[in-house]
């Protein structure tokens, strides 16, 4: 904002940037934001047991959706279904191997999807694990690693950590 020659940086939904009514959530400033995100940071270490204990769910829960076995499983139906396909070339078969391979593929991107979330989930866990000590300044580099969304309420704020980790602030 720009009021009388002072400028004050302030943050606001995105969607209102483009339409004024399609949000009704206050502009925040934003020294008030990176305040809160320091708050929500030092509740997270300060109850790292907690927090850790959310994380590990959160990985177990991430490791276990659509486990490896799927694909091999796919991958034995594959190899006899190309057996069968040697043997007799019906349009039916040719359909179910070109399905199976694209199931095949969309869990291998989901395998990517876990490891990447698995990688982001250790990296908050080593965080909070080696933060013994209060956070007292803003980072903007470690926000953006670790934050994927903030909501804005009237009475709190709350911070969704790319983990999966959620925490609340009061305001």
């Amino acid at each position: 904002w720009n009021i009388h020659g002072r400028k004050t940086p302030v943050w606001r939904c995105s969607s209102r940037l483009h339409d004024h009514n399609s949000c009704s959530a206050r502009s925040i400033h934003e020294d008030k934001l990176q305040k809160a995100f320091v708050a929500a940071l030092n509740q997270m270490i300060g109850d790292s047991g907690e927090y850790l204990q959310i994380l590990q769910d959160n990985l177990e829960e991430a490791l276990t959706v659509g486990k490896s076995a799927n694909i091999l499983k796919i991958d034995e139906q594959l190899r006899k279904l190309q057996q069968e396909l040697t043997i007799r070339t019906e349009n039916d078969i040719a359909e179910e191997i070109f399905r199976l391979k694209e199931q095949r593929e969309q869990l291998m991107m989901d395998e990517t999807t876990r490891s990447d979330y698995k990688e982001r989930i250790n990296d908050l866990k080593k965080f909070i694990a080696t933060s013994y000590h209060s956070i007292t300044e803003y980072d903007e580099t470690l926000a953006r690693h670790m934050l994927s969304k903030i909501t804005i309420f009237d009475d709190h704020i709350v911070f969704a950590f790319k983990s999966g980790v959620i925490v609340s602030v009061e305001m």
